[in-house]
């Protein structure tokens, strides 16, 4: 891992824009003052530093708390290029998989938290470690509601009063809650 002195002499961050910009020279095609990092497919910003490729908000993270972070980077509102140092929080694994907004990959029925169960589909919500099931169900759509039913009691709520205790970012508050869609902004 980078020293985080390094770090700082090589590239700035603006916290509240989320942007990294190169402070020296690093060739032809990278001056200072420049754009730092490229975005990914899956939305987020990388950089490459000394040959290291990292994703920008755990530098950006490491550049404003001046330690790197001790476990997941979660982008609050869900958007994995905000990097905003209001929009980011060190968290547990399972506290960064519950901002997950739509189904990985993988799921066939492209629904968050519905598998076939039989002849039914059963909702499922992982809730502190632990599975909890919602139903079974006639129809996927309906078992999709339950989860989101339930992803708005648990996670939302959660992740509510993590940040108005100031377990997220001191200075943060919620302006707007639109379904699962957390929009922060700082206090003034």
């Amino acid at each position: 891992m980078i020293e985080i002195p390094i770090l700082k002499e090589l590239v700035s961050y603006n916290a509240e824009t989320g942007e990294l910009f190169w402070k020296a020279r690093m060739s032809d095609k990278t001056p200072a003052g420049k754009l730092a990092g490229s975005k990914r497919k899956d939305g987020y910003v990388c950089i490459t530093i000394r040959g290291a490729r990292l994703t920008a908000h755990r530098v950006a993270w490491a550049i404003h708390t001046g330690s790197w972070p001790k476990k997941y980077i979660d982008h609050i509102n869900g958007d994995p290029s905000d990097n905003r140092f209001v929009n980011l929080r060190d968290v547990s694994q399972s506290e960064n998989i519950q901002n997950l907004y739509a189904a990985k990959s993988h799921n066939k029925l492209g629904l968050l938290g519905v598998v076939r169960d039989k002849k039914k589909f059963a909702a499922r919500i992982v809730v502190d470690g632990k599975r909890l099931s919602l139903g079974n169900f006639a129809c996927p759509q309906d078992a999709h509601e339950a989860y989101v039913k339930a992803k708005k009691h648990y996670h939302i709520a959660q992740s509510q009063a993590a940040i108005l205790a100031g377990e997220a970012v001191a200075g943060a508050r919620i302006v707007r809650r639109d379904r699962l869609t957390i929009k922060l902004v700082t206090q003034k």
